[in-house]
């Protein structure tokens, strides 16, 4: 399984992502419906009533259409449009946000798979040349070169390697199974990766990240969002003092009994206009706290630009942290494999004890676990910063979220 693949699977599958996804197609139809605001309204109306009197029952029958057409609504119809517009990219940014967050575990997920397989490989190699151990050491032993308790350690050797694997084993499978379930796949499923952790070398700095940050963060987006939805909250309610006119017909048809039916026609406009002479401050105090929720809204603006900061800044400071470990624990690991050919020869040779042999052995599998982590720890960094740049879900927003919705 490629990558792409388990993101995909991600994407398809993620609960969170499909409630945000329905969200999102609940606050487009509010939006289309506020958008038809300044079309007229139609309603049909109809009764039927009986009039007992001294001859027969006399049925009246009604039934017409009523029509409301706004002329002057005090600008409410265009602060819903307003309103309704920015709750749909609100829900658009929110989307994009929980799709970045889906895309960032889904790596993580995949590469400690991969890491783990790796780390498998390293401690089966290690078992390898335990066992070789093994061999020279009871060779050695029978030649009379060396005491029992030189292969007694040997087999010791082996003996850690093996419980070294089992541990391996089921670390493996443990992150085999998290990312099966993250997937929502059943559980048994056979993922293979096929990708390969390599080195790429990361050439931005952090001037580069923050202006990226400011740009593509959904977060920074939706809170500027919330200032310009406090101002529109703010400005309708101050228009409330203004009149309302509309302009209302009737088209009614009316039978009875012994009458003959008649058809009438009715239009009208009509006005309304509630204007407060007291109202024990209610208006007053309405209007302040909508002020204080424009500044409360500045604020939170301005906090999140901080924390993208702090974000930012602690994740380039990691990668680059791990970024300079991979060259130096790189050479550890050659010095290792220099340092266990050198002792190898000399207990050939008889001038090193099979504890000196071993304990270079363990130097060298602990020198390219410490290698191997550090190359994984460099790519989760990068993918992490990606998360925090707002840059992860690039690839993945080739069509827009809301493509197709009717």
């Amino acid at each position: 399984m490629s990558l792409a693949d388990c993101i995909t699977l991600a994407l398809k599958n993620n609960f969170t992502l499909i409630q945000e996804k329905n969200t999102l197609e609940v606050r487009y139809r509010r939006l289309q419906e506020k958008n038809l605001g300044r079309l007229p309204v139609f309603n049909f109306l109809s009764s039927n009533s009986y009039t007992i009197r001294e001859t027969l029952p006399s049925p009246v029958y009604e039934a017409g259409i009523n029509m409301k057409q706004p002329v002057y609504d005090r600008g409410t119809i265009g602060y819903d449009q307003e309103e309704a517009l920015i709750n749909y990219q609100k829900q658009i940014l929110r989307y994009e946000t929980r799709q970045n967050n889906v895309i960032y575990t889904a790596d993580t997920y995949y590469y400690n798979l991969i890491g783990q397989d790796k780390l498998l490989i390293i401690s089966q190699t290690s078992l390898e040349d335990s066992k070789k151990l093994l061999d020279i050491s009871q060779a050695r032993f029978k030649a009379g070169d060396i005491a029992e308790i030189e292969v007694l350690k040997a087999q010791v050797q082996v003996a850690q390697s093996e419980d070294d694997i089992l541990t391996r084993q089921a670390r493996r499978d443990t992150a085999r199974d998290s990312l099966v379930r993250y997937l929502e796949l059943d559980f048994g499923a056979e993922i293979i990766p096929t990708e390969n952790i390599e080195y790429v070398s990361f050439n931005f700095n952090l001037e580069d990240c923050l202006n990226i940050a400011f740009n593509r963060r959904p977060e920074i987006k939706s809170t500027l969002l919330d200032v310009e939805l406090a101002q529109i909250i703010y400005n309708r309610e101050k228009s409330t003092i203004l009149p309302e006119v509309a302009l209302t017909g009737n088209l009614k048809y009316r039978g009875q009994h012994g009458i003959t039916p008649a058809t009438t026609y009715q239009f009208y406009i009509s006005g309304i206009w509630e204007f407060p002479l007291y109202d024990r401050g209610k208006r007053s105090n309405t209007l302040r706290d909508y002020e204080a929720n424009i500044e409360i809204a500045k604020i939170n603006y301005e906090e999140v630009q901080k924390d993208i900061i702090l974000e930012v800044r602690n994740s380039f400071r990691d990668l680059k942290s791990n970024e300079n470990k991979i060259e130096l624990r790189n050479k550890i690991v050659l010095q290792a494999e220099q340092n266990l050919e050198a002792t190898q020869l000399q207990y050939k040779m008889g001038l090193a004890t099979i504890l000196d042999v071993t304990t270079t052995t363990q130097s060298l599998t602990s020198a390219r676990v410490n290698a191997l982590q550090s190359l994984i720890d460099f790519q989760l960094s990068k993918e992490k910063l990606s998360l925090v740049l707002g840059t992860i879900g690039d690839p993945w927003r080739s069509h827009n979220v809301d493509e197709g919705m009717e």
